[in-house]
């Protein structure tokens, strides 16, 4: 029996829920500040002590994202409710666990995990497990890949040809060739897509898909990019060697392999999703609603076909209890959108074929009138808490079957005070119950008294500070200093390019940050610059080879330092700039060239791959390459290793033309650092003149070009030709 509370009018006649009335699905509808919190809370408080069951916890708004923790506080605050309530259950025979030792002692034998699209949330229970919440394509399957796919738009034959192409041999070279670096996620895919697009990929197996162009593979490629990018919480790594974390699947799949001591196992999950977008979160509760189905589907099986679940010829499954939280966001009346759709879609098939299965939802919701109808009609359990709406009070007369005499009653309902009808509580008498107290922290709750205090006066709001205090939470999290480059990107990234186009009235990155004067940040302004925080990074070395990748040694900083002390390149990574020579790629193959245009969508897809660039060195970089004589149109290669190799040319011949002479160890350093090692050879330079044409200048003259030997430094006029398209061929 769980025990749930007292009636209202009777505070020594307990309210018990039997075991098997609990076996049907549920739902509880309140207000906001009703009391639905706790009243979940105490369900789930109630099933993990006094049962095998397990728990999945859907939770939107992050009331339960601490559930794992016991409430110390609520043993002094409600300790005359909590001793009667210890009291009432001894006299009746049935163990007690309102009383605080008893309530610790059975929590802390339960597995809680934690997922979070976020950072990993704080939990300070021991027992509790806390990750990001990760999903990974290859563990969906076809139907879901499938939507995904194509749940924006429909895709085209070909370009659905060109998927399947690449998915297949994705999979082919994860298995044959694990050691090439090609993953099953959706970032191998798109890897495999460009491979297939620069004919490096043999056609012999794919016939079906050897028709493709080009452009059919650039859409291929866009289709995986777009998919990527709609959603955070793919796991895609950018790096080869990185291991594959537990991803959502694998947390489902964790509580049903019957092993306690692998750390994906569970007494509850709790997905924390209030920080989540909202595809985010319907995509998690697709992915997690599936995965559970497939599982429980899987048992019931194992069982029909004769095979003991528990190795001693009886059945040894446990129930599960699917709690949701604002139910109606998942599974509304109307759907709007196609994933909606499908988790309603999901829900619905759980609610009418789950329970032979072992599974059973517990719904909670503010608005029922906005929840699926026929979801509604299949729970057989109901608990309303106060409704001051008028609307919502009739839905539950006249669809869950409230009476009218307490339907009367409900808009005066105290917080913590509701109405149980249905079989959970015998299926007929209807009982007004004050809620027993949750004994964990849930989330939530009213607003404390400290707002009526009188104010301290308001300062005016700086700008400023809030850079200052962006920059503080950037440096907190990073485990070394950071670049100014790097930095500068991440402030436009957050406040935008119209805010920092002029830095607030500052020349520079350089000169707004000497402004900031925060006290905790220590900025390194010498070249190439760098930002810290004393009490995360003190003692790190900022200013040298720092920042510029893992694997620097003095060798290559020296020779980095003697670039830029030539040219004031940017500082960055050698990853950063392999990232950006494939971004520069994609986006000049994808779109017609113009610098600003361009300029700002090659950022734009730095950032997204994680690999925010500034954009001097993006600018800096096209000039480069058009400065050797490369061409940003559809007839030239366009490759990261063409575009890498011009920039390169540039280089090399400016430093060669004010007399520099540079070892071939020294060039070889250069060439690996500055293409990002995607060049293995130094590119060869010529001792032709680089060709420049004027573009308008201040005096208008356009009818003229000229050819004259320029550095890097000295060639903005001859881009801005570029800009507007008026280069000659």
């Amino acid at each position: 029996m769980l025990f749930v509370g007292t009636q209202t009018n009777d505070a020594n006649r307990r309210i018990e829920i039997d075991f098997d009335g609990l076996l049907h699905h549920t739902l509880i509808v309140g207000q906001s500040g009703s009391g639905k919190s706790f009243l979940v809370a105490r369900i789930i408080e109630e099933i993990l002590t006094r049962s095998r069951a397990r728990i999945l916890v859907l939770d939107p708004n992050g009331d339960f994202r601490r559930v794992s923790v016991a409430n110390k506080d609520i043993w002094n605050n409600n300790a005359e409710t909590l001793s009667k309530l210890d009291h009432l259950t001894t006299r009746s025979g049935i163990e007690s666990f309102d009383n605080q030792v008893a309530f610790d002692s059975a929590w802390k034998k339960r597995r809680f995990v934690h997922l979070s699209p976020t950072r990993s949330p704080q939990t300070p229970s021991s027992a509790a497990a806390s990750h990001l919440l990760w999903v990974h394509w290859d563990s969906l399957d076809s139907d879901q890949r499938s939507f995904l796919l194509n749940a924006s738009s429909a895709t085209e034959p070909k370009v659905f040809l060109g998927l399947k192409a690449v998915a297949e041999n994705a999979r082919w070279m994860s298995q044959r060739r694990p050691g090439g670096g090609v993953r099953l996620d959706l970032r191998g895919l798109l890897e495999v897509a460009k491979q297939f697009a620069e004919s490096n990929v043999s056609m012999r197996e794919y016939e079906y898909a050897k028709n493709l162009t080009r452009d059919d593979w650039y859409a291929v490629q866009a289709k995986i990019d777009d998919l990527l990018s709609q959603y955070t919480i793919w796991w895609s790594s950018i790096y080869p060697n990185e291991g594959r974390p537990s991803g959502l699947a694998d947390f489902v799949d964790g509580s049903f392999e019957g092993n306690t001591r692998l750390p994906t196992y569970w007494d509850a999950l709790v997905l924390s999703l209030e920080s989540a977008p909202s595809a985010d979160s319907l995509l998690a509760a697709e992915v997690a609603l599936s995965r559970l189905w497939l599982k429980a589907k899987g048992e019931w099986r194992k069982r029909a076909e004769g095979l003991s679940s528990d190795g001693q010829g009886g059945d040894g499954r446990v129930p599960t209890f699917i709690v949701i939280d604002e139910a109606h966001n998942f599974a509304p009346d109307q759907p709007t959108d196609k994933l909606r759709n499908r988790v309603t879609a999901r829900l619905m098939q759980i609610a009418s074929e789950g329970r032979k299965y072992g599974l059973y939802l517990i719904l909670a919701s503010q608005r029922p009138t906005k929840l699926h109808r026929e979801l509604v009609s299949e729970c057989e359990n109901a608990c309303v808490l106060r409704l001051q709406s008028k609307i919502e009070t009739d839905f539950a007369v006249q669809v869950l079957g409230l009476s009218d005499a307490e339907a009367h009653s409900v808009p005066a309902f105290t917080k913590g005070q509701g109405v149980f009808f249905g079989r959970w509580v015998g299926g007929t008498a209807q009982l007004n119950t004050k809620i027993a107290p949750a004994r964990i922290v849930v989330g939530g709750g009213e607003i404390g008294h400290s707002w009526k205090t009188i104010p301290d006066e308001t300062p005016p709001a700086s700008p400023l500070s809030s850079v200052a205090e962006f920059l503080r939470t950037v440096l907190r999290e990073a485990t070394k200093p950071i670049d100014l480059a790097t930095l500068a990107a991440l402030v436009r990234a957050k406040f935008g390019e119209a805010e920092t186009l002029h830095w607030y009235g500052r020349a520079s990155f350089k000169a707004l940050i000497s402004d900031l004067e925060p006290s905790e940040i220590v900025f390194d302004l010498s070249p190439p610059g760098f930002a810290y925080l004393r009490s995360v990074q003190h003692g790190q070395v900022a200013g040298t080879a720092e920042g510029l990748g893992a694997g620097v040694d003095d060798e290559v900083g020296a020779t980095i330092s003697l670039v830029r002390k030539h040219f004031d390149i940017p500082v960055s990574s050698r990853t950063a700039f392999r990232g950006l020579f494939e971004a520069i790629s994609a986006e000049v193959q994808a779109n017609e060239f113009n610098l600003s245009d361009t300029s700002k969508a090659i950022r734009d897809r730095c950032m997204a791959a994680g690999n925010p660039v500034a954009r001097s060195l993006v600018n800096f970089v096209l000039k480069g390459a058009y400065l050797s004589g490369h061409r940003f149109v559809s007839d030239v290669s366009q490759s990261p290793s063409t575009i890498a190799s011009a920039f390169l040319k540039s280089v090399f011949y400016s430093l060669r033309k004010d007399g520099i002479r540079l070892a071939p160890r020294t060039e070889e350093i250069i060439t690996e650092f500055y293409s990002g090692g995607i060049l293995e050879t130094v590119p060869v330079v010529g001792t032709e003149t680089l060709v420049v044409t004027a573009g308008s200048g201040n005096d208008g003259d356009t009818d003229h070009s000229r050819e004259e030997s320029q550095t890097l430094l000295d060639a903005p006029l001859a881009v801005e030709s570029v800009v507007e398209g008026r280069q000659a061929d």
